[in-house]
């Protein structure tokens, strides 16, 4: 099946967009299928490409306003007939809810905007304040994102108002309208003004404040919330005199008058909600009510008092509630509850602040965070189905099922390989835990939750292991994290490193144990490089791994940067970013970045950033060195369409499918897809498929050496591993899942020539034996294991001059087919084209030359294959360094024949190298050759068979960018019939263990 293409109009918004279900889900099959859905090339997507795949801007119209969803909401007000008006505030409308509880939308058009006209195709920008007066039927809104007042006519015509005032508005959140006049909470400014109804010069009323919201005028006295404060100020319109009336609120927000008192909304957020009553002449308050059914009442923004009935509008819990004068006979008259997150199909489903995303390993399954709403979603693209896995809306920390478990922001998350266990960065709770997907059982890994009560910005620094219940600060042996942001999984899936972002350190966690170490940051808010605790953060976020796991890139948010650790040695660069905020593409010496948060490495190796500050997708070629843009203009909103012109409002987590990148559009609760086909490379270009693990301690660097064979006598082969030049000669051995059956050291723990490994039948006793022989800085010491990694056949012996210290490398084959393995050596680079082949009492049986014996000194790399199936194997070679000539040869009695003049692997001006191995890769009885590239190009390994001298197949083990050369070996590990391909860095990586799929 070719590739899928699908194709939206541009600029289609969210709710314009009406796909019949079984058509939308017959594409999504293909497109999980990866196949292609053309329609003709002049409605060929272009790469930048923004459609909207799932949710909608907003919910609700034509119903009863009970069942609707509002999205905090920050004004509200009641005409004379009873209908209310709300400043559906991230919804970007204005809401009409009539005397009969039914919701519509009086303006807007759900896009964030700024556009007048027609009030049903205005925009908005996040509107906080609406009044009305009922004279001449003109509303004006306090359109705070856009710092503008608005007015809509009773024509039903959207109009901005001209400001002349050389410093303007500065996110207006309250206005009110006494006769021709306009008073307006210039919050930005921390100032009260006065302006025409028409627009015009403002009046300073006062300064000073800190966080003006909500305001009620009686007489010439106008009573201020002054949130920064906590207080309420007294301020005399006629006079400008200022004075603090009440200052001992928590979080006060919304103010009315009524009857004689003042009635303040106040509460500390997700906590509790207060009503009072205050005199408006002495400031004496008396609380009428305090609740803390915080699922709605939650951070009353705005209120007013009709027909006895107290209204609040809940910013936090985004829904209307009613009490009687004294704060009782609570009734809830609009609003569903917090952020739509309603399940359905493509049709009907809601998804509420998406945050992070990942799929399924089979890309049938969509999972997806909902940072604020406080859920686990699954989507399945098969099925055309979301439902909810696990959490509930009201945050809190509760390992359980389906709803009975409960999060607190879920700001990232990673899929394992199994297809079932996420791993979650749950922020608010301090906590790093896992999710069963296919039961919705919540797990605990580490993180000792809240230690700190009394200061929720500083919940401490510790490292050690799991502490499942919240304990005090200073208890030894306890993990705690500060607002944990980032998430990322090793390939072996032994480890976790973690963004802990209010704590500006990068951690480790052993998943086994639960046990957390630094990797870097000291601490303190900073942008310094340096190594482990001496290199400083400010607000790193999230964090993505190179494919070999050698490097961690971080998302420093506060920095404006992109920060690069070698977890070698846990080095801290600055790949990207100046330090300074704002937007510039070009080198990554030059780029300038903004706020950046969400980090991602894609299926072209390269890394793919969202940025909250610059509100774009951009990428960062890894191998050129450059930023480029990867979609949206720079301006907020919602719409569809090519690259330069999308608009997102807050775009955040990320992941691929396909040639798709999916983007969590978090304020606009919509999941985006991004058409990548022209930046996703070829099938050339694309990392292979497979199994993969960490040989050795993750952080070490350097070549390695890998072979396969039975070597533990069960009916299974085992994968065997070496070291590199500069470490320790430790054999190590594993079965095909990456688990470890045992380790040894070849020669003395001191030598640091590191050691070549192979495997061969030598006894004929239907096992395997381990031969080894060490690299450059030791002589040609062979010696044979068996797998318990004791001595066996042979004592070991030299081989070449033993002598040379160049480092030699080792084959095993039946090359005389005399029913024993035998053991052929070559040198190392600086020795001569020596190829040697002993039998198992370590006598030499044949010696010859694979290349020139006078002029070649690059050494040469060697196995064995049995290319015809005559059950006798042949020698292959290769050059380490230089022109990538392979030769194979064949033994007789007495004699060594060349069977071709050989053929060039890859380029013949390329002067890497390579390494060779062989496997019935097809599974057709003979072997074929697997050429692995050398130094100084990015990896691939290249199939060959005997008569064809193209490759039949070509694979990319490691990313675009790694060019270190990759160590090959083969073998039927999972009893198929068919060898598969491992794989190891050659030189400049990390262990990083690959078990190719077809």
């Amino acid at each position: 099946m070719g590739s899928v293409k699908i194709i939206n109009k541009k600029n289609m918004n969210a709710r314009k967009i009406k796909i019949g279900t079984n058509f939308r889900l017959i594409l999504m099959m293909l497109l999980v299928a990866g196949g292609i859905f053309c329609f003709s090339s002049s409605t060929k997507a272009a790469f930048g490409e923004v459609s909207t795949f799932l949710g909608r801007l907003y919910w609700g119209d034509g119903g009863s306003a009970i069942n609707a969803y509002l999205d905090m909401p920050q004004g509200f007000t009641m005409d004379n007939d009873g209908n209310v008006y709300v400043a559906d505030t991230y919804d970007n409308v204005i809401r009409k809810i009539d005397s009969d509880n039914k919701i519509s939308t009086f303006s807007g058009t759900g896009e964030y905007g700024s556009q007048d006209g027609e009030k049903s195709q205005a925009t908005w920008g996040y509107p906080q304040g609406i009044t009305l007066h009922t004279g001449d039927n003109d509303f004006y809104v306090a359109d705070t994102g856009n710092s503008k007042i608005r007015r809509i006519n009773s024509s039903g015509v959207v109009i901005t108002l001209s400001v002349t005032d050389a410093q303007g508005l500065l996110q207006p959140k309250a206005i009110i309208r006494s006769g021709d006049y306009l008073y307006i909470a210039d919050t930005g400014h921390g100032r009260i003004v006065k302006m025409s109804k028409f627009g015009g010069a403002l009046e300073e009323i006062a300064t000073g404040l800190n966080t003006p919201l909500k305001m009620v005028l009686h007489g010439d006295d106008l009573f201020v919330i002054d949130f920064g404060t906590e207080s309420i100020v007294k301020i005399n319109v006629a006079t400008k005199s200022k004075s603090t009336l009440v200052a001992d609120f928590t979080e006060p927000r919304a103010i009315t008058y009524y009857q004689g008192d003042l009635y303040v909304n106040a509460g500390e957020n997700g906590v509790w909600n207060e009503i009072w009553k205050v005199n408006f002449s002495s400031g004496a308050k008396t609380q009428l009510a305090e609740r803390r059914e915080t699922e709605w009442l939650n951070m009353g923004s705005d209120m007013f008092i009709r027909n006895s009935r107290i209204y609040i509008l809940q910013g936090g819990g985004s829904s209307i509630m009613t009490f009687d004068l004294n704060g009782q006979d609570l009734e809830q008259i609009a609003g569903k509850h917090r952020f739509g997150d309603e399940t359905g199909n493509a049709s009907t489903a809601l998804v509420g602040r998406p945050q992070d995303l990942a799929f399924s390993k089979d890309g049938k399954k969509m999972y997806i965070s909902y940072g604020q709403g406080n859920k686990i979603a699954e989507y399945n693209l098969w099925t055309d189905e979301l439902k909810h896995v696990a959490g509930h809306l009201m945050d809190n920390y509760v390992e359980g099922q389906g709803a009975t478990a409960r999060f607190s922001d879920v700001v990232s998350m990673v899929m394992a390989s199994d297809g079932k266990t996420l791993y979650l960065a749950d922020r608010n709770n301090n906590r790093i835990r896992k999710l069963d997907v296919s039961t919705g059982q919540t797990s605990y890994l580490t993180g000792a939750g809240e230690v700190n009560s009394n200061d929720a910005s500083n919940n401490g620094y510790q490292e050690g292991g799991p502490c499942a219940e919240e304990t005090s600060t200073g208890v030894a042996g306890c993990a705690y994290f500060n607002r944990p942001t980032g998430i990322a999984l090793t390939s072996d899936e032994k480890t976790l490193y973690v963004a802990d972002g209010s704590n500006n350190r990068i951690r480790k966690v052993v998943i086994a144990t639960g046990q957390t170490s630094l990797i870097a940051g000291s601490g303190a808010q900073g942008f310094a490089n340096g190594i482990g605790a001496s290199a400083s953060f400010n607000g790193p976020y999230t964090i993505a791994l190179s494919s070999d796991d050698s490097f961690l890139y971080v998302a420093d948010k506060y920095n404006h940067a992109v920060r690069k650790i070698d977890l070698f040695n846990n080095s801290v660069t600055t790949l990207v970013g100046t330090g300074n905020i704002g937007y510039r593409e070009g080198s990554f010496s030059e780029a300038v970045l903004a706020i950046p948060e969400n980090i991602k490495r894609g299926p072209d190796g390269n890394l793919y950033l969202s940025e909250a500050g610059s509100l774009r997708v951009r990428k960062l070629d890894l191998a050129t060195q450059q930023t480029s843009l990867v979609s949206g203009s720079g301006d907020r909103g919602s719409v569809n369409g090519a690259k330069e012109a999308a608009q997102w409002d807050a775009p955040k987590g990320m992941a691929f499918l396909n040639t798709y990148l999916y983007v969590a559009d978090f304020r606009n609760d919509l999941i985006r897809t991004i058409d990548l086909d022209t930046a996703i490379p070829s099938d050339r270009d694309v990392v292979a498929p497979g199994k993969s693990f960490m040989a050795y301690a993750p952080n070490l660097r350097g070549g390695w050496a890998v072979a396969v064979g039975n070597v533990t006598g069960d009916e299974e082969e085992e994968i065997i591993t070496g070291t590199g030049a500069g470490f320790g000669p430790q054999i190590r051995i594993f079965n095909k899942n990456g688990e470890d059956l045992g380790s040894f050291f070849a020669y003395g723990e001191t030598l640091r020539a590191g050691v070549r490994v192979a495997t061969g039948d030598l006894d004929n006793d239907g096992y395997d034996e381990i031969i080894t022989v060490p690299g450059p800085g030791a002589v040609p010491h062979i010696r044979i294991f068996d797998g318990q990694g004791n001595p066996d056949v042979h004592p070991g012996f030299f081989a070449l001059d033993g002598k040379f210290k160049g480092g030699a490398f080792i084959a095993s084959g039946d090359v005389n087919a005399d029913g024993r393995a035998e053991i052929i050596v070559t040198a190392g680079k600086g020795g001569g084209p020596h190829v040697t082949v002993h039998n198992y009492k370590s006598e030499v049986i044949a010696n010859f030359f694979a290349y020139d014996q006078n002029t070649f000194r690059n050494g040469i790399t060697v196995a064995t294959l049995d290319t015809d199936g005559d059950g006798k194997d042949e020698i292959i070679t290769g050059p380490e360094y230089g022109s990538p000539h392979v030769q194979f040869f064949s033994l007789s009695p007495n004699e060594v024949k060349r069977l071709n003049p050989g053929f060039y692997a890859f380029d013949q001006n390329y002067k890497g190298g390579v390494y060779v191995a062989g496997g019935d890769y097809d599974g057709n009885g003979t072997e074929e050759m697997i050429i692995g590239s050398g130094i100084g190009m990015d990896t691939f390994v290249r199939i060959y068979n005997k008569r064809q001298l193209t490759p039949i197949e070509e694979i990319r083990p490691y990313a675009v960018g790694v060019t270190g050369g990759v160590v090959v070996a083969a073998g039927d590990i999972d009893k198929d019939g068919k060898a598969e391909i491992m794989t190891m860095p050659r030189s400049n990586g990390g262990p990083n263990f690959r078990i190719l799929e077809e």
